[in-house]
């Protein structure tokens, strides 16, 4: 009896071993600068249909402020794994700018996660970085022009504090360094990311 149920439950266990992964086990990681899950500078429309499926990508119209929009694919929208690719200028469907990242389940790295601080945001950047002002269509952006963030991510930025001396401070078309104490006492918190894919496609 033993030398039969042995080798029943070692082949179970080897077939087990070697079954596929779940269809719906996709790779959600993000290592910055380089790619979103499986999506990088290189991916094309039809490489999300193959990666996600044709009912988890849709094509929309991103705005970027002043009323301009641009050429973007929407992947699993309405969900925890939603996304959006935004395409390269003049080569809509088959180079990758930037990654917008909505869906909670996106595993971004600490300090450039949507609720985080300045300073943990610094840390990761080697310093501090500069912030366009509050209160306009580009208010809130961050401006990482040197630091290791530089060409790698895109942050949006909304300070707690809406109100009172120092917020008028920071509002409008001006650039704010992140250490300004004005730009502190606010404590903008992390509220967008999208992950820089295009600067690879620069030649």
């Amino acid at each position: 009896m033993k030398n039969i149920f042995f080798p029943v439950i070692a082949a179970m266990l080897l077939v087990a071993g070697c079954s596929p992964k779940p269809s719906n086990e996709i790779d959600l990681r993000i290592v910055i600068g380089e790619r979103a899950g499986a999506i990088t500078a290189d991916t094309t429309r039809d490489n999300l249909v193959e990666f996600y499926g044709a009912e988890s990508v849709a094509d929309t119209d991103f705005p970027i402020g002043e009323g301009e929009t641009v050429a973007a694919s929407i992947i699993f929208p309405g969900t925890s794994r939603e996304a959006t690719v935004i395409w390269a200028p003049d080569k809509k469907n088959e180079k990758v700018d930037r990654v917008v990242i909505t869906g909670e389940e996106w595993l971004l790295p600490a300090g450039i996660r949507p609720g985080d601080e300045l300073a943990e945001v610094e840390q990761i950047n080697g310093g501090p970085f500069m912030i366009y002002g509050f209160g306009w269509d580009y208010g809130g952006v961050g401006y990482f022009k040197g630091g290791q963030l530089d060409r790698k991510v895109q942050i949006w930025f909304r300070p707690a504090i809406e109100e009172g001396p120092d917020y008028e401070k920071v509002l409008g078309d001006s650039l704010f360094n992140s250490s300004d104490q004005a730009m502190r006492t606010v404590d903008p918190r992390i509220t967008e990311v999208a992950i820089v894919l295009g600067a690879k496609n620069q030649d």
